[in-house]
């Protein structure tokens, strides 16, 4: 009862029942990756939250009062959500609107751009966490890394059967690859340069 009291807290609830609900009004193309983020997202929150509340633990210092959660969640979810929500609004008005298919397709690369950022950083979390000597590989561990490899082979897809693959295909790849890329290297100059940020979803936030 306790872990399932730890496990569903308000935020968690109100970010999944925001990210389920344009989740479920977006093409599947686009929602997929979302909701796997969202899984990874609530993944690394969750071991983050238990190995910084171990005494021996060097993540102690991300360490949140009790019942409140990092903001891991909050952060890898927000951006996305907010910018999937945009496209379904331009996607219903591309009918009427003759410049409506380029300004779709420029905010759908903006999303990915957000997305894979989002997805890189929690990928640097799940791997400062496996580093860590006193950490266990948990459970959460295990199923964040799945989703974030998930992830990554539904955004590669996405772009493969959508171009038919070739040099546009793996343009794109790099280009929002890059994005992720330059996400990791400012969290980890963060890390460096901010050691007592008081949690792991500052972090995630502050990157855009």
């Amino acid at each position: 009862m306790a872990s399932s009291s730890a496990l569903l807290t308000g935020e968690r609830l109100v970010v999944f029942l925001f990210a389920a609900r344009v989740a479920l009004a977006a093409p599947a193309g686009l929602a997929a990756p979302l909701a796997l983020l969202a899984g990874a997202a609530l993944a690394v929150e969750l071991a983050v939250d238990r190995s910084a509340a171990a005494p021996s633990s060097p993540l102690r210092r991300f360490r949140t009062r009790p019942g409140a959660s990092s903001g891991i969640l909050l952060g890898a979810t927000t951006l996305p959500c907010v910018m999937l929500a945009r496209l379904i609004q331009l996607s219903r008005i591309l009918p009427t609107d003759p410049n409506g298919a380029q300004e779709f397709a420029y905010l759908e690369m903006q999303y990915w751009a957000v997305s894979i950022s989002c997805a890189s950083v929690l990928a640097f979390f799940l791997w400062h966490l496996r580093q860590s000597a006193n950490n266990e590989i948990s459970k959460a561990l295990k199923y964040g890394s799945l989703m974030v490899v998930l992830y990554l082979v539904t955004f590669l897809l996405f772009f493969l059967l959508k171009t038919d693959g070739g040099l546009l295909a793996m343009t794109k790849n790099g280009y929002l690859l890059c994005h992720g890329v330059a996400a990791v290297i400012l969290i980890k100059h963060i890390l460096e340069k901010f050691p007592s940020c008081s949690s792991f979803g500052l972090y995630l936030k502050s990157k855009m």
